[in-house]
């Protein structure tokens, strides 16, 4: 039961770590989408209207917390699938398990079996630490340049709350890992069969 716990606690502590990159990441995709919201705008018009911060302040508020979320959204599903991707022991299990010969749809099988629990313990531990700093945490601190990692939790927190928030985000986790693994099988597979045929 100890080693059970270890990998419990080795993934919860992981998937953490990439939960705190995903602050940076969502920055980069907000970057992203407004540049392509600004190209479709160009291209389809009203379809894809744009709001003015001095004509329609609510309008562009709405906007921009809507656009927020989905890049903080975003961020979170590459961050979950590098959690998983990058995890060797899960990589080490399938292969062992299968040789690397598998469907992805066999794959995926034996690892919701065999790998699915320690992802769902995460999902529901890891956000945890994260949305009570931003509880804890005093108003001026996001304020600070040095927020930033933090500060699309806070925006999520600020709408719905703590409790919500981390209900939001253990779901969205869940999901993103059946998603993610799905995608980290076929790697597996490919890198395992090349190296082993090379």
């Amino acid at each position: 039961m100890g080693k059970k716990y270890a990998i419990y606690f080795k993934r919860v502590l992981f998937l953490c770590l990439w939960l705190l990159l995903a602050g940076p990441i969502a920055h980069g995709a907000l970057w992203l989408l407004t540049h392509l919201w600004g190209a479709l705008h160009e291209w389809f018009g009203p379809a894809f209207p744009l709001y003015s911060p001095v004509s329609n302040a609510e309008g562009y508020r709405v906007f921009q917390a809507t656009l927020s979320l989905v890049s903080y959204a975003l961020a979170l599903f590459i961050a979950t699938y590098f959690s998983v991707l990058l995890d060797n022991r899960k990589n080490e299990r399938i292969i062992s398990l299968t040789d690397g010969l598998y469907t992805v749809s066999e794959g995926e099988r034996l690892y919701l079996r065999e790998l699915y629990s320690s992802d769902l313990v995460a999902s529901a531990v890891s956000p945890l630490p994260i949305y009570i700093a931003v509880w804890l945490l005093p108003s001026w601190f996001f304020e600070k340049d040095y927020s930033f990692p933090l500060s699309f939790a806070r925006l999520l927190f600020e709408r719905v709350s703590l409790i919500p928030a981390c209900v939001i985000t253990t779901l969205s986790l869940a999901l993103f890992h059946i998603i993610a693994s799905l995608i980290a099988l076929d790697r597996w597979r490919a890198r395992w069969l090349t190296d082993f045929c090379a």
